[in-house]
């Protein structure tokens, strides 16, 4: 006898399905419009943008109204629930504000390649998937998604070696995390003989050799996609190569996602974190603070230091990680989200200032300018003292919530470190207000910000100030959001 069908739930595949479109509809797009005399890209982006919003209004909805369902209740492989909804909305927002910035630095530098859209949004689908996993095959699957299309956008500007050499280097590196992944979850399939996360944590064995060297490869593969140090050599080569426009959404986009699935996975495939496991993530989050901060405080060139800064706010994240508590899982999903908006800001604003062919990157060539730009500078300005966790903003909020987590938690030396590495990151981040407003001027584009990228500064930093201000303001509050997201992690 055939037995039936599985009952599927396509309810909570909506987000994906409206993104998978949008990347269609753009590749229709660009061969249609390309042949007509007007420009392409604002109606690409315009398409983006329909796509997206449907995605994160389906996942607002899905996150306030909707429980805990699986794709197929029979054999569960993805799961939407709080964790799951809310990490799509920051997803969503971080691809809604990349597509928004890079129109104008993409026609800034002659780049009239519609598909660049079309392969972001397939990028977008792979996150989707990835924070929608609750099984090892299907978050292999939603990094690969995710993670191949970026081989291609990294090398997206065709005149440039240093794009191409990105692209090279990121399809490298890439290609070897997966295959550490792969190899990983192999392991662990071998010492649990289940692939789903919840069955992993029900015959997960700490004294066993075989599921503890899966686990630190799973774990070496994620550091790989998030560029903590010492897995972070892609990021600075990689994020200064591509496009800035690309290195906004690679350099937040990939993070966010890849943070998040990593908490989940870990949150649900073991009983608790391992001391060995919790000494391991530490080691990569003081390793990422201590390398990121110094390498960053000695960079020339704009995207570079922000590249290397990246991997020491990765540090600050995976402390949360590490601690393991409620408390401090909401804090690193906090500061994430404070450090999106941040970065997203800081190379949105640097990719503005792109003009005649070229990029405007080194420091050299941001001097002066709050005389010639202020508010350009202003902004600029408010980004990096978010990063770099100054009172009043966002960035303050999540690394006081992370250290205080820390402390509670008994871990009073790591939040030392930390904060050394706190110190010096401030260091390195002021060198760019210093640049602005104590260096003699230097030429400086005259071309106004286009509306688009007008728009998603001034998202930019009105989320940085109102999280930074308001982060417990009742249900509009970032952090009374998470709680029950972070909930769904502690069984």
């Amino acid at each position: 006898m055939i037995p039936p069908p599985p009952a599927l739930d396509f309810s909570i595949l909506a987000p994906l399905g409206f993104v998978a479109a949008g990347a269609f509809l753009v590749l229709l797009g660009d061969g249609w419009l390309s042949r007509g005399p007007g420009p392409v890209l604002p109606w690409l982006v315009m398409i983006c943008t329909a796509a997206l919003g449907l995605a994160l209004f389906t996942g607002v909805t899905a996150f306030a109204f909707g429980g805990s369902a699986p794709f197929n209740a029979t054999h569960a492989m993805l799961r939407a629930d709080a964790f799951s909804s809310g990490l799509s909305v920051v997803i969503g927002v971080v691809a809604l504000l990349s597509v928004w910035l890079s129109m104008s630095h993409l026609a800034a530098l002659r780049i009239e390649d519609g598909e660049c859209y079309a392969l972001l949004m397939l990028s977008v689908c792979g996150m989707l998937v990835s924070v929608l996993a609750i099984d090892m095959m299907t978050l292999f699957v939603g990094l690969e998604l995710m993670s191949l299309p970026l081989y291609a956008l990294a090398a997206l500007d065709g005149r440039s070696a240093r794009s191409g050499e990105a692209g090279l280097k990121f399809l490298v590196l890439g290609g070897l995390a997966s295959a550490i992944a792969l190899y990983g979850m192999a392991l662990l399939y071998g010492a649990t003989g289940v692939t789903s996360f919840e069955g992993v944590r029900s015959r997960f064995d700490p004294e066993s050799e075989l599921a503890l060297l899966g686990l630190g490869l799973v774990t070496a593969a994620f550091a790989m996609r998030f560029a903590a140090a010492p897995f972070h050599q892609w990021a600075p080569d990689v994020e200064e190569g591509a496009p800035t426009g690309v290195s906004a959404f690679l350099s937040v986009g990939v993070r966010v996602a890849s943070v998040a699935a990593f908490l989940r996975f870990v949150a649900l495939s073991l009983p608790s974190i391992s001391e060995e496991l919790r000494l391991g993530v530490i080691a990569l989050a003081t390793a990422s603070i201590g390398l990121g901060s110094l390498m960053a405080l000695i960079q020339t060139r704009v995207k570079r230091l922000l590249a290397y800064a990246g991997v020491a706010q990765v540090g600050f994240v995976l402390i949360g990680v590490a601690v393991g508590t409620p408390n401090a899982w909401v804090a690193a999903l906090f500061s994430l989200g404070a450090y999106a908006l941040a970065s997203l800001g800081a190379l949105g604003l640097v990719g503005a200032l792109a003009w005649g062919g070229r990029e405007r990157e080194s420091l050299d060539d941001l001097a002066g300018l709050g005389r010639t730009r202020p508010l350009l500078a202003g902004g600029m300005t408010l980004f990096v003292l978010s990063l770099a966790a100054f009172p009043g903003t966002a960035g303050f909020v999540g690394r006081f919530a992370l250290l205080e987590s820390a402390v509670n938690a008994g871990f009073v030396g790591l939040a030392g470190v930390s904060s050394i590495g706190g110190v010096v990151l401030l260091a390195a981040y002021l060198r760019l207000p210093v640049s602005f407003y104590l260096r003699r001027t230097t030429a400086a584009p005259p071309e106004p910000l286009d509306t688009f990228a007008g728009l998603a500064l001034c998202v930019c930093v009105f989320g940085l100030l109102w999280l930074g201000w308001f982060p417990e303001s009742g249900g509009a509050g970032l952090l009374p959001m998470l709680r029950p997201a972070v909930a769904v992690l502690t069984p």
